[in-house]
């Protein structure tokens, strides 16, 4: 087994799509493809995106067996947890507030992507 069997492995058990996965690991599809594909290995930097995204060590990744423990697909954060989160608590912040901030979330991501 190599990295690329790996990587099919662990996406498929959290039923993400090749592209799903690139997106989530912040790069182009195509690349993340060939690294299934065994076409190209990914550097350090991928390699650690990898590994938080699927919550396992490099050695785990890099090894010839695929990591043993369930992996799932991460829950998604409410609302409330979000303006927790932004906000340092969630009390007194406004739906207004809450909405700038997606707002300006959405603004910055065109704008990468623009790039």
């Amino acid at each position: 087994m190599s990295i690329d069997y790996n990587l099919k492995v662990l996406r498929t058990k959290m039923q993400l799509s090749q592209k799903e996965m690139a997106q989530k690991l912040d790069m182009n599809y195509r690349t993340y493809a060939s690294y299934e594909r065994g076409e190209r290995e990914p550097g350090a930097a991928i390699i650690k995106k990898i590994c938080i995204t699927f919550g396992i060590s490099s050695d785990e990744l890099l090894n010839d067996s695929v990591p043993t423990q369930e992996i799932t697909r991460p829950s998604v954060p409410s609302d409330d947890e979000i303006k927790f989160a932004l906000f340092d608590g969630s009390e007194g912040v406004t739906d207004e507030m809450y909405d700038e901030v997606k707002r300006f979330a959405k603004y910055i991501k065109e704008q990468k992507e623009k790039k």
